[in-house]
């Protein structure tokens, strides 16, 4: 029984060294690590009702009666750079399901965002678009995470496609190609940015950093009421 449990793990262990491969990691400052990256699981199966179809303008901000009806929409840079133009701003925010540590920021911090949002623009003739895009095809982790937060609105994913397999180099080429600028800055550690608002045509106007909180285990977006307000203000601007 013991050497099944052992030859099993063996496997798992085997199985997962597989399905990575090694890249090296440069952060915002300078340092270099290497590290394995995991593929974004878009050959799984789909066990939930979650489907997915390509990219249609018509679906922006859709708010879905029921989370288990959900269309995942995929969606690229090109998409947000030439299909928002009924919106003055886009809040952006990208997702990893199987990663808990980053779900605060990523999930329940920008829903804060959007339900402030949609509550405010209401009045407003300015618009925000809401893209809450997810990197990796793991269909229960995403549908869990909708229904914890009740996020109702349309969701979207990176295309697998156009960016490749694997999920950090995959959300890499996505920001470098949506912000080349901030690739400068953050490197590699662009794909850590929870938030990002832009303008109509897709070019960055601010970015909400995020900050792990060892107490609390989690990443939080710094200043979140301030940078909350500063959308807002945008929204109200006459």
């Amino acid at each position: 029984m013991k050497d099944s449990l052992k030859l099993s793990i063996v496997i798992l262990v085997f199985l997962f060294f597989v399905s990575c491969k090694m890249h090296q990691i440069t952060r915002a400052d300078g340092s270099t690590y290497k590290t394995f990256l995991a593929k974004d699981g878009y050959k799984s199966s789909n066990k939930t009702n979650l489907s997915i179809e390509e990219f249609n303008p018509e679906d922006i901000n859709h708010l879905y009666k029921e989370i288990d009806s959900m269309i995942i929409q995929k969606i690229t840079v090109e998409d947000i750079k030439t299909q928002f133009i009924d919106f003055d701003y886009i809040l952006l925010s990208e997702w990893y399901a199987s990663c808990s540590s980053s779900g605060y920021a990523a999930y329940y911090q920008f829903k804060q965002l959007v339900d402030t949002i949609s509550h405010v623009q209401k009045n407003s003739t300015r618009k925000v678009a809401f893209v809450l895009t997810s990197v990796s095809y793991h269909y229960s982790d995403i549908l869990r995470l909708l229904k914890k937060y009740n996020y109702k609105y349309q969701i979207y994913i990176i295309s697998h496609e156009q960016y490749g397999e694997y999920i950090f180099t995959k959300q890499t080429k996505f920001n470098i190609e949506l912000c080349p600028e901030l690739y400068s800055k953050y490197k590699d550690d662009i794909s850590s940015l929870n938030c990002i608002l832009l303008n109509s045509k897709g070019e960055c106007i601010k970015v909400f950093e995020a900050k792990y909180n060892k107490e609390k285990h989690r990443n939080e977006i710094i200043n979140f009421d301030q940078n909350r307000d500063y959308i807002l203000n945008l929204v109200n601007h006459k």
